[in-house]
């Protein structure tokens, strides 16, 4: 009966720490947004990952570039969209902290509308913001 407990208790403990692992990105649901808006993801097969050295160690976080389907070039331009997807939320705040160029980027992270869960939006696009911020 005891072992039949633990074993309980542990798949328990596992199922909740693999939801807890797949509910930290926001990305997947701004992905499902930017598709359902006409956007295409540019680098599938090649999406960059890129480090920032801090004093503590380094963040990796991943570029994902969209572009709205059959856009011309000039207008591919206004409504290009990257997203700088971080590993969590921390990592994200701990490299707005310490990256001059994310510091540049976004004055108030808290209150960003750049900024949705461990994501960051670089758009001159409106309507890319909008879309952004649907999944927050």
């Amino acid at each position: 009966m005891k072992n039949t407990i633990k074993i309980i208790s542990l798949m328990l403990i596992l199922v909740m720490a693999v939801a807890c692992l797949v509910s930290c990105s926001t990305y997947g649901g701004i992905k499902k947004n930017f598709e359902k808006a006409g956007y295409v993801l540019q680098n599938a097969d090649n999406e960059k990952t890129e480090e920032i050295k801090t004093d503590d160690g380094v963040i990796t976080y991943t570029i994902h570039t969209f572009k709205k389907e059959d856009a011309g070039f000039l207008e591919s331009l206004a409504t290009g969209v990257i997203i700088w997807e971080f590993g969590s939320d921390k990592d994200l705040e701990k490299a707005i902290g310490e990256s001059e160029t994310l510091k540049g980027l976004i004055k108030d992270a808290q209150d960003s509308d750049y900024v949705n869960g461990n994501c960051v939006l670089t758009t001159i696009d409106p309507k890319a913001v909008e879309i952004f911020n649907q999944s927050k």
